[in-house]
Order: structure tokens, then sequence, then C-alpha cells
């Protein structure tokens, strides 16, 4: 293992009665080829590299902003940086597109051929905040164990028993880790990149229900009158506030990062302008000042 930085990160815990099934199933399961690369086990544990990006820095006082994601993904691990396959480079430029983001000359040249050294650029500019705006984005995963597909986490550990089980020995340590970030950086927004993974944080299956037809019915009128009050009452289920830890953290749900290239009737596109409606609620409502 030992091979950790600012992103990647070496993260382990006990099998317990699930060992010899894991096990099984990451090293001789095909679907699982890609994660057993990154994964040891020994004294029943599993041990693993995982990804998350908490600055320690923030410039100008922005809005810090954590981006979550449900859980890695093993090439993006491998490669060093969140969403590094190049089929990813769109997630980025739709993300910078926003109008409280701003790229730096190389970002954008970086952004707009993928290679080795987009990986580089861009985890340079999204761990020592190189980029400009009044948003600080921190990146985090409900659950850190990386596998091509969230759902493929009910492979290894079946049933309500074994959800239960991920909630303790993962997703309690993921919360513990961005609750300090909040401690540490005011980070209490955090927008969550899918609607699984948003309703297991709120234990609520029945939150947010077609939603990206919904969010882009709402754009759509949006774009029409402009009124933010009468846009968060369509979507009212689409932001909740919840205590953790004795903190109260907002959640907001987005355009999921697949529909990316859907346009809207104006030729923007609806998950840049979806994450504009967040980002533009959070500075306008939060009265806090980030805590440097």
């Amino acid at each position: 293992m030992n091979q950790t930085d600012e992103v990647i990160h070496e993260e382990s815990f006990s099998l317990g009665d699930y060992f010899q099934h894991v096990r099984d199933k990451i090293e001789n399961d095909p679907l699982f080829g890609q994660t057993s690369r990154l994964c040891e086990f020994k004294d029943g544990k599993l041990f693993y590299r995982t990804e998350y990006i908490h600055p320690t820095v923030n410039p100008g006082m922005r809005f810090p902003v954590m981006l979550l994601f449900s859980n890695p993904h093993p090439v993006s691990v491998s490669r060093g940086m969140f969403l590094s396959e190049p089929r990813s480079l769109t997630f980025w430029r739709r993300l910078f597109e926003c109008e409280l983001l701003d790229l730096t000359p190389l970002l954008d040249s970086a952004l707009k051929t993928w290679s080795e050294t987009t990986v580089i650029i861009l985890k340079d500019h999204l761990v020592n905040v190189l980029y400009g705006g009044e948003i600080l984005i921190h990146m985090d995963c409900l659950e850190s164990l990386p596998t091509n597909q969230f759902i493929d986490l009910d492979e290894l550990f079946p049933g309500t028993a074994g959800r239960d089980y991920r909630r303790q020995v993962m997703q309690t340590t993921s919360i513990q880790r961005m609750i300090q970030a909040y401690r540490n950086q005011r980070c209490k927004h955090w927008i969550v990149f899918s609607a699984a993974a948003y309703r297991e944080i709120l234990r609520d299956k029945s939150l947010a229900m077609n939603g990206p037809r919904r969010i882009c019915e709402a754009l759509n009128k949006w774009l029409q009158i402009r009124n933010e009050d009468l846009f968060w009452q369509d979507l009212e289920d689409f932001k909740k506030s919840i205590v953790i830890e004795g903190e109260t953290v907002n959640l907001y749900l987005p355009l999921i990062a697949r529909l990316k290239h859907w346009k809207a009737t104006n030729g923007q596109f609806y998950f840049t302008l979806m994450l504009d409606r967040i980002f533009k609620r959070i500075r306008n409502n939060d009265n806090s000042k980030p805590i440097i």
C-alpha cells in the first residue's frame, strides 16, 4: 500500500464474519478486478486505498462546500485523483463553468484535452486551492471502498445486515471526517452527487423521486421568471438539513453527473445551472464566516 498523498489515503476496517466472503469476491469475481488492485487482506481486516480532499487553506474567505459522492471509482483512485477517467473531463468543465468558480489559464488549457498532465494540474488546483471564485471545494465519499458502481457494495455486504455493517465501518468514518471539516472550516454544505447516497444519509427512500425530470422542469421555469423562492419550492425535497454529531449540515441533491450533457432551452447545461442555483443559495443564505 503506502501510496498516499493529499488525495489518496489508506483506510482499513475489520471484516468480521464477512472476511471470507468479501475476500473471495474481491479476489475472484471479475466485477471487482480493478478494486482488487487497491486491496490487501490481513488479520481479518481489509486494507485499501481511497480518496478525499480537504484543503487546509481558504484564500479570500470563500464558502466551503463538500462535493460528496457515493464511493470512489477504482480507476480514479489508481490514477490519483477524483474523476480522473477521460470521460470525466466534461464533469470538470461543467463544474468550472459555474458563475462562482473561476478557471486559471493553466487549468482551462488542461481541461481542453485529457492527459496525464490534466490529472496533475487538476489535483494541484484542488488541493492547493489555485482556482478562483467564491467557493472552496472539498471532496469526499459516503463510503470509502472503491467499486465500479455504488450498487456493487451490495454484492460484498448483502441484505439489510450488510447495509448496517457498511454504515458502521465505512459511513461512520467518512461522516466523522466530514464533520471535522465542518468544525475546521465551517464546511456545512454538502452537495451529494448520488440520489441513493442522499437518501441514505437522510434515511428516507421517498425523497427526490424523478429527480432529473423535476430538476429540468424547475430550471426551465426559473429561466423564464428568475424566481429563486419558487424554484426551491418546486425542489423542496432536494435540499434538507440534518443534525450530525451536534452540527447542522445542509444537504443538496444536484443533477446526476452522467446527465452533464443535457442542455436547457437557452443552450446552457442543466448540470451547471443547478449547481449555480445551489452555490448562490449557499452564498446568499450563509451568514457565518468561514474559518481559515
